[in-house]
């Protein structure tokens, strides 16, 4: 794939990806602040809004906010930057792995977004799971990231030769 074919997935992918995040976790702000959390598909879907100021699940919200702000921060900056580079510069990257890199890359800036506007703190508001195994709350950004590794990792993972025993 040509560098200026990687370039416009990667944009769109990722701006899509950015837009869907914000976009709903402004509505997630302005529509479930005021009340109890809502329940869809018989419970299995729960919306509720949280702020986190740590990663996955609240890892790392006992931080002291100077080690935060470069965890979260800078090294998360660090990080998209260099997938950024990645995928622009790697002409055998292949479709997954770009649409893979470029919802990391998504997600990542959406709530690295949220951290810089919102006091270090990320927006969370959905939460699945049936009866008492549920996930923790999480965010569009959070399943961008989820998915864009299985993209970039599946590859690699069926590349992989496997021993027969």
């Amino acid at each position: 794939m040509t560098t200026r074919r990687r370039l416009t997935c990667f944009c769109a992918v990722t701006g899509a990806t950015v837009g869907l995040d914000q976009l709903t976790k402004a509505l997630a702000r302005a529509w479930l602040d005021a009340g109890p959390p809502i329940s869809l598909l018989g419970g299995v879907l729960r919306l509720a809004h949280r702020e986190n100021v740590g990663a996955f699940m609240g890892l790392g919200s006992g931080l002291p906010p100077l080690l935060r702000t470069l965890f979260f921060g800078v090294f998360c900056a660090l990080l998209l930057v260099g997938a950024s580079v990645y995928v622009v510069t790697t002409p055998d990257l292949t479709p997954p792995g770009i649409w893979g890199a470029s919802l990391l890359v998504g997600g990542g800036l959406g709530n690295l977004i949220d951290r810089v506007l919102n006091q270090s703190a990320v927006t969370d508001f959905l939460n699945l799971g049936i009866g008492v195994v549920r996930t923790g709350v999480f965010n569009v950004a959070d399943l961008a990231i989820v998915v864009g590794v299985i993209c970039v990792m599946l590859p690699l993972w069926r590349a992989t030769p496997q021993s027969s025993e």
